[in-house]
């Protein structure tokens, strides 16, 4: 484990540099998203209800993080493992939330029957970086959901802005570190989910007033 955290990305490229700031921003922000999270399921168990909350979103993500988790040890990055684990464990909290609330729909369990596939996928396939494109475009299927079910609801709901605010700030430094370590998976995927996170926030205030 040592051996590994010696040949990191942030180990290797430590100083005053544009990895190191965006390395150490990413950390920072996976503490802003865990608070937002926390907010998250405090406004779901305080309703009693997932109104307008993605299941679908919340259910990849939190296999989506833990493939995450998997794929920092294979680019050598401390803050992906790191933030790729807590975050996952977070989203799989919500996620049983929003059982409790909701229930699933069949749709729903066929959603997390197939997102449960990128674990193993990540684990046992030797050709990481393909199998991180390949599922970048499931997130952005179940990322672009939430403001789907927004729109679709006319009401913002039990969604919290904190969350959003949190996703949107934690994003744009992954941006960052994406460009900086010149990773294109995550160049790709950061990118992209920065445009439909700012879409799911023009939509929560349109329809903030209908909740």
């Amino acid at each position: 484990m040592l051996e590994w955290i010696l040949g990191t990305l942030e180990f290797q490229n430590w100083g005053l540099n544009s990895i190191t700031i965006s390395s150490l921003g990413t950390l920072v922000f996976t503490g802003v998203e865990g608070w937002g999270l926390t907010k998250q399921g405090r406004s779901i168990q305080e309703a009693d209800s997932g109104e307008s909350v993605s299941i679908i979103s919340f259910a990849f993500f939190s296999f989506f993080l833990i493939a995450i988790f998997l794929y920092g040890f294979h680019i050598n990055s401390i803050s992906v493992v790191i933030s790729g684990l807590v975050l996952g464990i977070l989203h799989f909290k919500i996620l049983f939330q929003l059982w409790k609330a909701e229930g699933f729909s069949n749709a729903e369990k066929g959603w997390i029957a197939i997102s449960f596939i990128m674990i193993p996928a990540m684990i046992f396939f030797p050709e990481k970086d393909t199998v991180y494109l390949t599922i970048v475009s499931g997130t952005l299927l179940a990322i672009a959901n939430q403001p789907w079910k927004i729109w679709i609801n006319k009401s913002s709901g039990v969604v919290d802005i904190r969350l959003l605010m949190a996703y949107l700030a934690s994003t744009v430094f992954w941006v960052i570190y994406a460009f900086s370590t010149k990773q294109l998976p995550l160049e790709i995927s950061t990118s992209t989910t920065l445009v439909i996170l700012v879409l799911t926030l023009l939509f929560w205030l349109k329809y903030k007033k209908s909740s």
